[in-house]
């Protein structure tokens, strides 16, 4: 096997319905066959849901309750089959990508119902033989049966197959619904919270700015009046070094006039 092929014979494995520890501790090749086929259309987690499913519709865990399997390999290469449905996305009378009823599935319960009436003589002349009124065969998995066969041809495995595969998709769709809402959710306040960061980003960039900008006007303000102070030295030097210019320092300045 390859890696993926071991990795999804593992999946199902892993899986199983505990019930089932009654397998031989080795895998059977027939076992690993069964798995591999099945995982051939579907993904391991779909086979998984499949056997523990048909597991308790089909009433293997009663049976199982009661000591009745003999053969456990055989019940799981069973449990493992594709349904003999044509369309590939049947899953025991559900469509998997709807979750309807399988038209394909309804069709050849019709056809079948139409062929066992044939049988039995229904719409036919009197003189041709009945069936036999004691066994009959249901149209889905074309097993006989005991006693009088059920108005709609289906035996009482399969149509609680269908039920609990019915009931199943539903959850299932259930499920992925509320996986979708929670996600556009998480989506959402991931958005939320993407914004608000932004908005707090700009905002601390704002400040830091404003705050760069505040510095700046002081230390203009502190370096003019540094030069201030250092002329109002410089002049108190010269005075004092050149009395005579006191005199001067002391007129206001004077506009120039024109010379002529």
């Amino acid at each position: 096997m390859s890696r993926a092929q071991a990795a999804a014979v593992q999946t199902v494995e892993a899986g199983l319905p505990a019930e089932l520890v009654l397998l031989p501790t080795y895998r059977p090749a027939v076992v690993r066959d069964a798995i591999l086929t099945a995982v051939s259309g579907r993904t391991p987690e779909q086979i998984v849901e499949r056997v523990n499913r048909r597991w308790i519709a089909w009433g293997y865990s009663l049976k199982s309750m009661d000591g009745e399997i003999e053969r456990p390999v055989g019940v799981l290469v069973r449990l493992l089959e594709h349904s003999k449905c044509p369309d590939p996305l049947c899953e025991d009378g559900t469509a998997l990508d709807t979750g309807a009823a399988c038209r394909a599935c309804e069709m050849r319960r019709a056809n079948r119902r139409q062929a066992s009436k044939r049988s039995k003589g229904e719409g036919v002349p009197s003189q041709r033989p009945a069936a036999d009124p004691g066994r009959w065969t249901c149209v889905d998995c074309e097993r006989p049966g005991p006693g009088q066969a059920p108005a709609d041809g289906v035996c009482r495995e399969c149509r609680a197959a269908a039920e609990a595969a019915a009931v199943a998709l539903s959850e299932k769709f259930a499920r992925e619904a509320e996986q979708k809402a929670a996600a556009a959710e998480s989506e959402r306040q991931r958005a939320a919270e993407l914004e608000a960061e932004i908005e707090r980003e700009r905002q601390e960039q704002a400040e830091a700015a404003e705050a760069e900008r505040t510095a700046r006007l002081a230390a203009d303000q502190e370096r003019a009046a540094e030069a201030d102070e250092e002329i109002a030295r410089l002049r108190a030097q010269m005075l004092a070094e050149n009395p005579w210019m006191a005199e001067y320092a002391a007129k206001p300045p004077q506009a120039a006039t024109a010379p002529f």
